[in-house]
């Protein structure tokens, strides 16, 4: 009995093997498959074509009548590869007849096979039919292949208008090479997907493998939605919606079906969001006039963005990633071309983004939603995209990186891939591991202060006066040192670096003992000019072959490639190691909280001369909404960069980190006198140096030896925190045994006057305390005799290193401050 049914395997699984043989060798021939190019003007004429179709089929006021030409075919066909990839199709109009092809190559083992099919199409007696197919070398008849038509149809297609479709198709007829669809007595045809497929038989469901249907609870978060936007009016953040949504599946799942929570949660967002119409998709019962009214609501401080990520995310949940992803490429392939707004990877990193988070629903850090605030929150889910290129017309797209399969786009892509696989919410690290940076040797204790204005446009870029006239007018107004640092931008036909390096020393002779800097405000590389620092020189690198080399290589006043800054670092290091930098208005143009961390941390992993932020932004004059000229997302806060300015934000998170990095610079980036005060006037960084050498600047710049103020009502101050084996001032890093105990010591002098010759006081002053795990503030209470300030407070070193740093105001009458700001001071645990 055994050896018989041993015996029926053996020749059950042989017959089985031949089948499949067989099979295999019908299917498939020796080969190899090219894959067809696409270009935007493909793009585009497919969505027109598609569009017109719509059109024509809604309308039909004089019957309907759609035609095809060989080229929009073609068109088509190059979309349809792109989007459907390793699929590539082909098809030609005949004199009489179309034929449509198309074809994949296996892949793996069976590399060098394909599988092709094609169908060839007519005008039969009983009208435009399918005449007959064939997959491999399997032949199919036209009977059998428009039943296949029609079953599909019927299938995907809701009644009455599958029936009105095929009807159509049936009047079909070829003519002149011109495939044409002409029925006179037709009525409107409004086509629309079957019930079926939105109860979850979507696009690529069956390839996909995916098994969410419908989402019954999708009303409930829809009603929180309203809520929250009712309750929060100005709010428009998509990451304060999503937080709350996610906070409330956590809640109603109760430990079970969690993700399907989250299923839900962002179909809610995606129907209230993105387009009321996904409704089909998630509940059945539900119609899009249902959907509440919400206000549109941003990603990365972007409405586009928001569209991007949810339409991506659905596109996900009811098919797969490679179609999402390809949607994605075609859409930004359309905009590269004439009249659209251009490739954008910045599009392409919220696509992917929204994808990925479908992906990775099963890996959400609950936690982080507790815990965050919404701003904090959207850089777990959200990767950088700023310093992207977009904007990109087909030509410089193919031209910089190679187009859709360029070596350029593939790295693009890459970099994109690899930030998402760091978003927190998913389960990577939320802050990187402390690393505290090893620094150099303290600076002896300083001699004097000198008064600075570091940031100075001329006429040689978009300034207002000559360097002369500057120099004096700063002396004048008590500068000890200013830098001039015009624009770096290729297309500033005034810069001539020659003429710019012998203005500034003929200036420089001309106002002694006033120091006289040579800088350059310098479009970093990928910013495409929204981002600009300081590049400060001293005397041993004004070499004009040297700048006008560093500006034609790096000067990214136009982001084609997405390169970053590390070329250029690297430049500066080897051929002007000396120069230091300065990160200048760093949230003038920044639309998301993750920006600025980003940017300091590429660009310092392995360059220390990007020294710290410009916390005392320029553009002072206007005092309203637009104070500094901050117009975007952000706005100052007194006067001060956010970055700067908002306690547990993103200066100390960088100094929680371990970076030893500067905010306390302040300068008037004067250009014009509507826009700004004169250098020094209201503006001032107080540099604590040795003397008044140009050496003794670059070490306290270098060192963090320096404070800044507005309003020039300080005149000094003095920063120290004691311990029993020294004294550290601002920048300074000390050792001390673990549990012993610190002092604060804070000195201050105001100005008789302001800079509008108002009296001056003291209304607040604090230290900002950054521990390993926490930020506080602490409130000092200073002793006063007359203009002279002094305030102490005690520490205990209680984990492996505290920063501190200290910061006051003045306030006015009419409710506004002026504020002084310090570097920070780092105690580490002796080992």
């Amino acid at each position: 009995m055994r050896k018989k049914l041993l015996t029926w395997l053996v020749r059950t699984a042989f017959i089985f093997a031949v089948l499949l043989v067989v099979i295999f060798w019908l299917l498939t021939t020796k080969g190899s498959v090219q894959q067809r190019t696409v270009a935007s003007k493909d793009v585009v004429a497919a969505h027109n074509l598609f569009a017109a179709t719509l059109a024509e089929l809604r309308q039909a006021s004089a019957g309907i009548s759609i035609e095809l030409e060989q080229s929009e075919l073609d068109a088509l066909l190059n979309v349809a590869s792109h989007a459907l990839r390793p699929v590539v199709f082909h098809g030609a109009i005949l004199e009489s007849s179309a034929v449509l092809h198309a074809v994949i190559e296996l892949p793996g083992l069976f590399r060098g096979r394909v599988v092709h099919g094609h169908c060839w199409l007519s005008r039969q007696a009983d009208g435009f039919q399918i005449e007959s197919c064939q997959l491999g070398r399997m032949p199919f008849s036209g009977r059998l292949s428009m039943f296949m038509l029609r079953s599909g149809i019927r299938f995907f297609i809701d009644s009455p208008a599958d029936d009105q479709l095929l009807t159509l198709f049936q009047h079909g007829r070829i003519a002149e090479r011109r495939l044409s669809f002409t029925q006179m007595d037709a009525q409107a045809i409004r086509p629309r997907l079957a019930q079926r497929v939105y109860s979850g038989l979507s696009l690529g469901r069956d390839l996909s493998g995916g098994q969410q249907g419908l989402a019954p609870d999708v009303v409930v978060y829809l009603e929180q939605l309203e809520t929250l936007a009712k309750a929060n009016p100005d709010e428009r953040r998509l990451a304060f919606f999503l937080q709350q949504l996610l906070l409330t599946a956590e809640s109603r799942a109760n430990g079970r079906q969690l993700e399907a929570q989250y299923h839900a949660a962002l179909w809610a967002l995606a129907v209230g969001f993105g387009n009321r119409s996904f409704i089909r998709y998630a509940h059945a019962e539900m119609q899009p006039n249902e959907v509440p009214a919400l206000p549109a609501a941003v990603l990365a401080g972007r409405r586009d963005l928001t569209l991007h990520f949810l339409y991506s995310a659905v596109i996900k949940m009811v098919g797969n990633v490679h179609i999402a992803e390809q949607i994605g490429n075609l859409k930004e392939l359309h905009d590269a071309g004439e009249g659209g707004t251009g490739f954008s990877f910045v599009d392409i990193a919220a696509n992917k983004a929204g994808i990925w988070f479908v992906q990775h629903l099963n890996a959400i850090d609950i936690a982080l939603a507790h815990q965050l605030t919404a701003e904090a929150f959207e850089m777990t889910f959200m990767p950088a995209v700023h310093d992207l290129p977009e904007g990109l017309r087909e030509e410089r797209f193919e031209q910089f990186l190679g187009g859709l399969q360029g070596e350029g786009t593939a790295r693009l892509q890459a970099e994109i891939d690899r930030r998402l696989s760091q978003l927190a919410l998913f389960g990577a690290t939320l802050h990187p591991a402390v690393q505290l940076e090893q620094r150099p040797a303290n600076l002896p204790p300083p001699n004097q202060t000198l008064i600075a204005d570091l940031h100075i446009h001329s006429r040689f870029s978009d300034g207002s006066r000559h360097i002369d006239w500057l120099a004096q007018q700063a002396q004048q107004q008590g500068c000890d040192v200013i830098a001039i640092t015009d624009h770096s931008d290729l297309s500033n036909r005034r810069f001539d670096e020659a003429a710019y390096l012998a203005a500034i020393q003929s200036a420089r002779a001309a106002y002694l003992p006033m120091q006289l800097i040579t800088g350059m405000e310098w479009n970093i590389p990928p910013m495409a000019g929204k981002e600009h620092v300081s590049l400060l020189l001293p005397q041993a690198s004004e070499d004009a072959d040297l700048l006008r080399s560093f500006r034609q290589r790096f000067d990214n006043e136009v982001n084609r490639t997405g390169l970053d800054a590390s070329e250029a670092l690297n430049w500066l290091k080897e051929h002007m190691p000396e120069a230091v930098l300065f990160y200048n208005h760093p949230s003038r143009k920044a639309l998301s909280f993750t920006e600025n961390l980003f940017d300091v941390r590429t660009w310092r992993k392995d360059h220390q001369t990007l020294l710290g932020f410009e916390g005392g932004p320029g553009h002072q004059r206007d005092k309203g909404p637009h104070n500094a000229s901050y117009q975007w997302w952000y706005r100052t806060l007194h006067g001060w960069d956010p970055a700067v300015a908002v306690v547990g934000g993103q200066w100390d998170t960088l100094l929680q980190q371990g970076m030893m990095f500067w905010g306390a610079l302040s300068n008037s980036d004067y250009h014009t006198h509507r826009l700004d005060y004169l250098p020094c006037k209201y503006s001032r960084t107080h540099l604590l140096v040795q003397d008044s050498t140009e050496q003794s600047i670059f070490a306290a710049l270098r060192a963090g030896r320096f404070y800044g103020s507005q309003g020039n009502f300080l005149k000094e101050l003095d920063f120290q925190l004691v311990t029993s084996e020294g004294v550290l001032y601002s920048g300074d890093e000390g050792y001390m045994l673990p549990q012993q105990r610190y002092e604060v010591v804070l000195d201050l002098t105001l100005q008789p006057r302001n800079y509008q010759g108002d009296p001056t006081w003291l209304d607040k002053v604090e230290l900002v305390v950054i521990y390993p795990e926490r930020v506080e503030t602490v409130r000092l209470y200073p002793e006063i005799d007359g203009l002279h300030y002094r305030a102490r407070w005690r520490g205990r070193l209680e984990s492996d290193f505290v920063v501190v740093r200290a910061r006051g105001g003045m306030e006015l009458t009419d409710g506004r401050w002026h504020y002084f700001y310090t570097n920070p001071i780092r105690l580490r645990e002796r080992k």
